[in-house]
């Protein structure tokens, strides 16, 4: 999930806080060259189109297919309310500190979406 909340957020608490913050790019940057060094191929071999059904094919686990599906929608919902924070700092980085404004945009994105907009 690297994008650029990844790294302007990142950049940004690190100044805020500090150096250690930066461990948090550094950890997904591993995993990235993990994934790459030979973990992708292996797991594209397994009959799945999502990673969480990976628990139920490997080890024939419903209970961590589903705990594994609460975690990731949890993260996904995580990364929407980074997004949505971080879009309010730019619009007020552009003077725009307007409720009604912010709002509508974000209700028509979520909107969009939710009617299969990003298929």
């Amino acid at each position: 999930q690297v994008g650029g909340g990844f790294i302007l957020g990142s950049s940004e608490e690190a100044f805020k806080f500090g150096w250690w913050i930066l461990f948090y790019p550094l950890g997904g940057s591993i995993g990235m060259i993990i994934v790459s060094m030979g973990l992708g191929k292996k797991i594209r071999k397994f009959p799945i189109t999502t990673i969480v059904e990976l628990f139920e094919v490997v080890y024939k686990s419903t209970k961590l297919r589903k705990i594994a599906s609460f975690l990731s929608m949890a993260s996904l919902m995580m990364f929407l309310i980074g997004q949505i924070v971080s879009s309010h700092k730019f619009m007020v980085a552009l003077k725009v500190d307007n409720h009604l404004v912010f709002f509508t945009i974000w209700g028509v994105i979520i909107l969009y979406t939710v009617l299969g907009g990003l298929k």
